[in-house]
């Protein structure tokens, strides 16, 4: 659970959490927005490309667990403290339905933040025409880890 149940150790969590995702090549490169970031909370959104789509047109089920390991694992990430970040050890995605629509909008938050493991969660909306569809969840791990660490 989030909204309000964490409280950040670092006072300047969105600064650092914003720009330690916009060092990420992937961030950039997919155009991901973060929508909110807030203690145990980051929800991100994806426009559609077609690169990231199939055959039918859908979202391809790689960039949805994609997207909600990134949301989730950021979700995490503003519970620690300024000099560490965290790494996936394993992410679940469940598909629930297809991922149709101009966008995704992945809902990370944290489950049960850890001294070395976090539990994260994302739950992944396809945006189709304004309504909004639950295609994904996706479950995951993250190893806590001092800046400049090697997993």
């Amino acid at each position: 659970m989030s909204d309000g149940a964490f409280a950040a150790p670092d006072p300047d969590f969105r600064t650092r959490v914003t720009q330690f995702a916009q060092t990420m090549p992937i961030f950039s490169h997919l155009g991901l927005r973060i929508v909110r970031l807030d203690p145990g909370t980051c929800h991100l959104e994806l426009p559609r490309r077609v690169e990231f789509t199939q055959l039918q047109g859908y979202f391809m089920a790689g960039v949805v667990g994609m997207v909600g390991d990134i949301a989730g694992n950021m979700a995490g990430g503003t519970l620690l403290a300024a000099d560490w970040t965290l790494a996936s050890l394993d992410y679940t995605v469940k598909l629930l339905a297809p991922a149709r629509g101009e966008a995704l909008v992945a809902e990370g938050r944290t489950v049960r933040p850890g001294r070395t493991v976090t539990v994260n969660a994302a739950d992944i909306f396809a945006v189709d025409g304004g309504k909004r569809t639950l295609c994904a969840s996706v479950l995951m791990t993250a190893m806590n880890l001092p800046l400049g660490a090697r997993a």
